[in-house]
C-alpha cells in the first residue's frame, strides 16, 4: 500500500567514482566486496547491465543511497507524515543532511532524495 512519508534525516558521504575509467556498476561491485558479498564465477564474467546497483538497492534500502555516482550513508532518519517536500543542506562536517515528506506510490526514497539534491544545487548557485 501507498502512503505520504515524511522523513527526515543526515548523510555521510562513503564511496565515490573518483577514477574517469571507473563505471558506476564497478562502484556498486566494489562497495558489495566490502560489505563481505561474493561472486562466482559465473557472476563476474557476464554480469547484466545494472546487476550491482539493483543488488546494492535491494540490500541496502535506506541505509545507503546513490545520486550521482556518490554513495552516501543514512546516518540519521527519522520517519513523519503528511505533505509532500524535499530538502537538502551541505553541513560544516561533509555530511548533508535532509528532509522529505512524499507520497510513496508516486516517488521512491532515492528520487526524491535526487530532487533535494537538486535543489540544494540551485540554492548555491543563486547565492
Amino acid at each position: 500500500m501507498s502512503y505520504t512519508e515524511h522523513l527526515k534525516g543526515k548523510l555521510e558521504l562513503v564511496d565515490e567514482v573518483t577514477d574517469p575509467d571507473e563505471t558506476e556498476e564497478n562502484m556498486f561491485y566494489r562497495f558489495l566486496v566490502g560489505k563481505g558479498f561474493e561472486f562466482d564465477q559465473e557472476d563476474l564474467k557476464d554480469p547484466w547491465d545494472g546487476m550491482y546497483k539493483e543488488m546494492f538497492e535491494d540490500e541496502f534500502y535506506r541505509e545507503f543511497v546513490c545520486i550521482d555516482s556518490k554513495i552516501y550513508k543514512v546516518i540519521e532518519l527519522v520517519n513523519y507524515d503528511n505533505e509532500d517536500f524535499a530538502e537538502a543542506k551541505e553541513n560544516d562536517d561533509g555530511t548533508i543532511s535532509f528532509n522529505l515528506r512524499y507520497y510513496n506510490g508516486g516517488a521512491g526514497f532515492e528520487e526524491v532524495l535526487e530532487w533535494a539534491f537538486e535543489d540544494m544545487e540551485e540554492r548555491k548557485m543563486n547565492k
